[in-house]
């Protein structure tokens, strides 16, 4: 099945109040979602989202397995997401199912964290950090103190790194 260039379907998601509060709400990531959609031409063929937490087993985020049956059905060539941590929180799992839909010639794209070229090295490094990224965001800690930012501080490092040594670096933020 060869999937259609300029059609998506958005997921949205939110897990706690703080999120709401902090601008994360499932309507602000919907209109952010839209918009990128719009400057690209990208038709949005459905919306989907969801108030769980993305810890739970995927079993019970009812919502999330609807949109991915789909996706594995429909004729469309993205996912659009606000950030990955709004996919998934489970590094292994969420690398592992955004591989298995890249192979299906389905890209999950996110708004706020680079896109990363998974044929290179670079890239192969820069998917791990970012996952990562969103498992840290997910501690208490990190969640009250701002650290989870971090992890885009290192990635915007070491991609200048990797850039000064001449490796291959295909990122776009």
């Amino acid at each position: 099945m060869l999937a259609d260039t300029s059609s998506a379907f958005a997921w949205a998601r939110v897990s706690t109040s703080l999120q709401e509060e902090r601008g994360l709400s499932i309507p602000e990531q919907l209109r952010e979602i839209r918009e990128y959609a719009r400057k690209r031409t990208i038709e949005i063929v459905a919306e989907f989202t969801e108030a769980e937490s993305a810890f739970q087993h995927r079993a019970k985020r009812a919502e999330f397995e609807r949109m991915l049956a789909r996706a594995r059905t429909e004729r469309v060539s993205m996912i659009l997401v606000h950030d990955f941590s709004r996919f998934s929180r489970d590094s292994v799992g969420a690398k592992a199912l955004v591989r298995q839909l890249r192979e299906l010639g389905i890209k999950v794209v996110s708004l706020n964290d680079p896109e990363i070229d998974p044929e290179t090295v670079a890239g192969v490094y820069l998917e791990a950090i970012t996952f990562a990224k969103a498992v840290h965001t997910t501690s208490a800690g990190a969640s009250r103190t701002g650290e989870a930012w971090d992890a885009g501080q290192v990635c915007t490092f070491l991609v200048e790194q990797l850039k000064q040594k001449s490796l291959k670096v295909s990122i776009k933020y």
